[in-house]
């Protein structure tokens, strides 16, 4: 969905590469793909994990994937590769991000700075035990998302920053709490161009923003955090429909659920049935019998 959505609402052909634990299990989703207008180029390839460690991962909402972009130097690129857009996979395109990313490069270029990122955090003077810059030794007043990034590989590749940052997970393993996002934070520390909310709109905090206006003004929306549009506890708020909207125009089936915890689940079915927030959701009748056979699912599993 995420790919797709990209694919529909940039203005030219673009080339875009999936970096995926297991390489064959993505190719039934190839033909969503591959046939698009705006597809210059796929390409799809498979990490060599053997010997790495990636901490921090067990049981967290999620996997060693998020370290993957610290690895891009050591897959083999069928086609040239410079100017980049890194993405999230869970993060929906909702409106032509190209004229905006290209003014991005050339003041990145200009300013001579190695990337740009949306902040997420920002220290004041009065939070001198914040975590996010004491605890990551940063020198700067602000720490940025690394679900969307855009950097030159080729820059990086003559830098050696993909080194840098694997030894700084070597040696600071211990002291990462927000996995490769630390990491990449610890090496650059504020020496990034700034990106406006709008381009990597988060949604993970809060998802009562009205979605006319997400709609409107957003570039990409960004589902970060736990709480995602495919789970039963999250699928009655309306930024949800930017994700399931997608996947029914995708698949042509009414609604996509997977399975958290069952802790979270059973509350998220609670809450559709008892404070009816099943009457918010467009298909309420799928959404119910998609949601008992997860239920029935995690009971087979107990008992």
């Amino acid at each position: 969905m995420s790919i797709v959505s990209l694919l529909d609402k940039v203005t030219k052909k673009i080339n875009i590469t999936i970096v995926h634990k297991n390489e064959s299990t993505f190719k039934k989703y190839e033909n969503f793909i591959i046939n698009h207008k705006n597809l210059n180029n796929l390409e799809i390839h498979t990490l060599n994990t053997e010997g790495l460690v990636f901490p921090n991962t067990k049981n967290k909402h999620v996997s060693e994937a998020t370290y993957y972009r610290i690895y891009l130097d050591q897959l083999n690129f069928i086609n040239d590769v410079d100017k980049c857009v890194y993405l999230d996979a869970d993060i929906i395109c909702l409106n032509n991000p190209i004229p905006y990313f290209e003014s991005a490069y050339r003041e990145m270029v200009k300013n001579g700075l190695p990337l740009a990122a949306r902040t997420e955090h920002v220290k004041f003077e009065n939070e001198l035990d914040n975590d996010f810059f004491q605890r990551n030794q940063l020198n700067t007043v602000k720490y940025f998302n690394a679900g969307l990034l855009l950097f030159n590989f080729r820059n990086w590749i003559e830098k050696d920053y993909f080194t840098e940052l694997r030894n700084l997970q070597d040696s600071k393993k211990d002291n990462l709490k927000f996995w490769d996002q630390d990491l990449l934070n610890m090496l650059f520390d504020g020496n990034y161009l700034e990106l406006n909310n709008f381009s990597n709109y988060s949604l993970g905090a809060d998802w009562n923003f009205p979605s006319e206006v997400s709609e409107v003004l957003a570039l990409f929306i960004h589902f970060q955090g736990k709480s995602k549009p495919w789970e039963i506890s999250c699928l009655h708020d309306n930024s949800a429909n930017f994700f399931q909207n997608k996947y029914r125009e995708i698949f042509n089936k009414k609604v996509f659920l997977r399975n958290t915890y069952f802790t979270r689940d059973i509350k998220g079915f609670i809450n559709l049935l008892l404070k009816l927030k099943i009457k918010r959701i467009k298909y309420p009748i799928t959404t119910l019998i998609e949601s008992v056979k997860i239920i029935l699912n995690y009971l087979k599993k107990r008992f």
